[in-house]
């Protein structure tokens, strides 16, 4: 069989490189191993670097025989070298999951995406599948669904309250589904930004459990602990669901039991946070809407989404439909497939540390958060 040479790459593509190669081959044509030990020793500082390392050089990336056999290498296997990861300065170990993974869900910063579903601006902007695709592909392991009621019994994803164009539930399911382990095994993270009433959520949870099939982590893993989150190590190759999840009598008699004994203690953590900020509020956030998540059935925050609009805007949501819109409830085959990844009020830092449990999750506005993170201790630790 006749082998195909390797075309001979042009001197002039890179006079940088040539000007260096030339230097440690001594205007040579071609450069002595002992050379490229030079070169690897001085410029790029390779500690380790020796004859034998040398030598392995010229024979992966020299194509001459005669050159190889020589112990010598031409400027196109020396460009080689250069252009390869060989070369990279980003160490290849890291190119990879080099970390351990073994470690509760909780414990690691995890890629999100804010309106995953916008292709430009949060007010007039195109809605399209392609954002969903693209976030996958750039390794996002969380994404919001913003849902709410479309016709003919047809959940849809859009910006709420604005000129945002709006796709269909059941295509971004679909398109999750194909790309969600495309670059990554490790697990996707859906947040459901729920809008929609229960007969449209139960159209959702349907969507979500006939697409996804054996994607969907639908029920607790047998872990030993039964107090923390599984790993992604465990959860590989799994997509879980953020949502409200509708409590059980137990946890309810608990909860109840948890405010009765909270209500002073979370009093005066609050009293204190407002003692702080209540001269630069006074300032720089003055007008702004102080009714922050107040509701018990929402997992956003209303006063966060205004922060991002326009004035115009501001005005005319605050005063139309959305204080019309009552709380929405969680339909039962949703609230099914919230297994580690529910959706709670946050209330205060002593609250989350005394009565949180591992699989609920909060989620915070800016202008809260900047108030919060006066208590700068308490908000490095919380997770």
């Amino acid at each position: 069989m006749r082998q195909t040479q390797a075309q001979p790459l042009p001197a002039s593509r890179r006079k940088d490189i040539k000007y260096i190669f030339d230097h440690y081959a001594s205007g040579k044509d071609s450069l002595h191993a002992s050379g490229l030990l030079q070169f690897l020793q001085r410029d790029q500082v390779e500690s380790e670097a020796n004859d034998a390392m040398a030598e392995n050089l010229i024979d992966k990336y020299e194509i001459d025989e005669t050159e190889q056999k020589n112990r010598m290498m031409t400027f196109n296997g020396f460009l080689r070298y250069m252009e390869s990861k060989d070369c990279c300065v980003l160490n290849q170990e890291h190119t990879r999951v080099y970390q351990d993974m073994g470690h509760p869900l909780s414990h690691y910063f995890i890629s999100s995406s804010h309106n995953t579903y916008l292709t430009s601006d949060q007010l007039v902007g195109k809605s399209h599948l392609f954002a969903y695709k693209s976030a996958l592909r750039k390794g996002c392991r969380c994404l919001e669904i913003d849902c709410w009621d479309g016709p003919d019994l047809e959940p849809i994803v859009y910006h709420g309250y604005t000129l945002t164009s709006k796709i269909l539930f059941r295509d971004v399911i679909s398109t999750i589904a194909e790309h969600a382990f495309q670059v990554s095994p490790y697990p996707v993270i859906l947040s459901l930004e729920n809008h929609c009433h229960p007969p449209q959520q139960q159209v959702m949870a349907h969507y979500i459990t006939t697409i996804l099939g054996d994607k969907l982590l639908n029920a607790s893993l047998d872990l030993s602990s039964s107090t923390e989150l599984p790993s992604p190590q465990e959860l590989q190759y799994k997509i879980l669901i953020k949502n409200k999840k509708l409590s059980s009598r137990q946890e309810t008699e608990q909860s109840v039991e948890r405010d009765r004994k909270r209500v002073e203690v979370d009093e005066g953590e609050e009293r204190q946070v407002k003692e702080q900020t209540e001269e630069s509020e006074a300032g720089d956030e003055e007008g702004e809407d102080e009714g922050e998540e107040d509701s018990e059935e929402e997992d956003y925050s209303e006063e966060d989404e205004e922060e991002q609009l326009p004035e115009e805007s501001k005005s005319s949501t605050s005063k139309g439909s959305r204080k019309k819109k009552g709380k929405v409830k969680v339909a039962v085959e949703l609230s099914n497939l919230v297994i580690y990844t529910k959706s709670v009020k946050f209330v205060s830092f002593s609250h989350s540390r005394d009565s949180q449990n591992f699989y609920e999750n909060t989620s915070l506005g800016e202008k809260k958060a900047r108030k919060l993170a006066l208590k700068s201790g308490y908000f490095c630790t919380y997770r």
